[in-house]
């Protein structure tokens, strides 16, 4: 939509070459040799640029990351989905405004629409990242659907221009059948229904929209799925595909008791139903106004015979935040090094030591609690809940579920007591989890254009290694071993006074070398 906006104050055009937009940042070798990569193929994800989302983890400068990799092919001729030429195209936006995407879309776009509650992520070099990293609450979401249903109008008001509308929710490339089968515009999948389209976001969060009956669908999940073709949309398929109508039928007359029906489901799925406290034998007075504890007597026994445990991690390399969020986020966890259990004033408590600092979550043990979780200085909201078990050893297990309320993936750890509560074993995982991220690094190293570059040995164990470090690296287990109050402390003074004396007597050794 910014492009369109762009275009229609004339300071763009679709044919330009991408090259010649950043012609400061070009040396001579791309002067000479850049193929003719324009707008349009950014738009159409046919650049064949090779520098794709993996890529972000390696540099800081992603534009000339961008513009000095290489190119598969011929710019124009097939389609390759990268993340990359969205947040190229969000580079443009920038290059021409002197400002960020997000600020040059709030006045045009945003507030028009009345959508106060946004937020953009900015790549390290402060550029809006374009292809993710985009907060919307779900109604904010429906309105940019509603808007394109209805030609780029909102309550009868121009927004986006309705020439962009048409062409960019028009097939201009054809993916994979596995990606989607309806055909690609401008940024916009085609969908099943004739006219209708998507804009689909990773993992289950969508806006479909059917323009011929004026139906809008906003989805948020947490599937593994990226694309359009996917279990979830084969659902929303099957009721408002091609053979749905919206309009009533002849003699059919709306019905208020399936209205209200509608109106209940809606009010269950946003937690709103509200059921009366239990009545106790005895009749109301001595009615119960809600749960007198946190949880079952079970739960709770063992939440108490945790309390004031702390063990220290034998390994750190696991952190709290899923892989695939500090990927996308660029937000890296130092690793968790120490975990502790307290139950205080009916409440139970993991705390959690990351790094330098330490954070206590509160843990639900019926139903669900929510927190916040700061990871380097960034706030998550988290949603959590834990349960006690006893494995076919005779172990405690406790297993604890952390939903990113704000995000698509959630961390699930299942901890086994062990040796009297001296040792524990953490066995993590996370969703979306190692198939997504094992899909996207085999489709790196079987590539035609990478393949090549690698060793013939490892291409041949590639595919076996990436599924071995996969499973080690997003499913781990670790252990860890109990330590009383102020155990680790000693130890950490005297290593550290080790080191001291280490870096003395090294000093000293200097001096007589000299």
């Amino acid at each position: 939509m910014a492009v369109g906006f762009l275009i229609s104050e004339g300071k763009l055009s679709l044919d330009e070459n991408v090259y010649d937009i950043f012609e400061k940042r070009n040396g001579l070798l791309q002067k000479i040799l850049r193929p003719n990569l324009t707008v349009e193929h950014l738009l159409t994800m046919k650049s064949g640029v090779q520098f794709n989302e993996m890529g972000v983890v390696s540099g800081n400068d992603w534009v000339d990351s961008f513009l000095n990799a290489p190119v598969k092919g011929t710019p124009g001729e097939a389609f390759e989905y990268n993340s990359m030429n969205t947040y190229l195209l969000s580079a443009i936006i920038q290059e021409r405004t002197g400002m960020k995407m997000v600020d040059y879309l709030r006045p045009r776009l945003f507030e028009p629409l009345g959508i106060r509650k946004v937020f953009w992520e900015s790549c390290p070099a402060g550029i809006t990242k374009g292809g993710w990293g985009l907060f919307l609450c779900p109604e904010d979401a429906a309105k940019l659907g509603v808007m394109y249903v209805n030609g780029g109008k909102f309550e009868g008001k121009q927004i986006v221009p309705a020439e962009w509308v048409a062409a960019s929710t028009s097939v201009h490339a054809t993916p994979p059948e596995k990606m989607g089968k309806y055909g690609y515009g401008y940024q916009v999948w085609m969908e099943e229904r004739p006219g209708s389209f998507a804009f689909n976001g990773m993992l289950g969060q969508n806006v479909l929209g059917y323009p011929d009956t004026g139906v809008v669908i906003v989805t948020n999940a947490g599937s593994n799925e990226l694309f359009q073709t996917c279990e979830m949309l084969d659902i929303v398929r099957k009721y408002f595909g091609a053979e749905f109508g919206a309009e009533l039928k002849s003699g059919e007359a709306e019905s208020p008791m399936a209205y209200q029906k509608l109106v209940q489901t809606c009010c269950d799925l946003e937690g709103a139903k509200e059921t009366p406290g239990r009545i106790l034998r005895g009749g109301w007075k001595r009615r119960t106004p809600g749960p007198r504890n946190s949880g079952t007597p079970r739960q709770i026994d063992m939440a108490q015979l945790l309390h004031g445990k702390e063990y220290k991690m034998e390994d750190t390399h696991v952190g709290m935040f899923p892989l695939t969020l500090q990927v996308f986020h660029n937000n890296f966890s130092d690793g968790i090094r120490r975990i502790g259990f307290f139950y205080e004033k009916g409440r139970f408590f993991v705390e959690l030591t990351e790094g330098e600092k330490t954070q206590r979550i509160e843990i639900g043990l019926t139903g669900s609690k929510v927190v916040e979780w700061v990871e380097n200085e960034e706030s998550y909201l988290l949603g959590t809940t834990g349960q006690f078990a006893e494995n076919e050893d005779g172990e405690l297990v406790l297993k604890l579920e952390f939903a990113f309320l704000e995000e698509a993936a959630r961390r699930r750890v299942k901890i086994i007591f062990q040796r009297d509560f001296e040792r524990i074993r953490l066995e993590w995982n996370e969703t979306p989890g190692k198939d997504l991220i094992i899909e996207g690094l085999e489709s790196l190293v079987t590539d035609v254009a990478i393949a090549p570059l690698l060793p013939s040995r490892f291409r041949e164990r590639s595919l076996d290694m990436i599924h071995l470090l996969m499973a080690q690296t997003i499913e781990p287990m670790v252990e860890a071993h109990r330590v009383r109050p102020g155990e680790e402390t000693e130890t950490e003074e005297a290593a550290a006074e080790a080191e001291s004396a280490a870096a003395v007597e090294n000093a000293e050794n200097a001096e007589e070398t000299v």
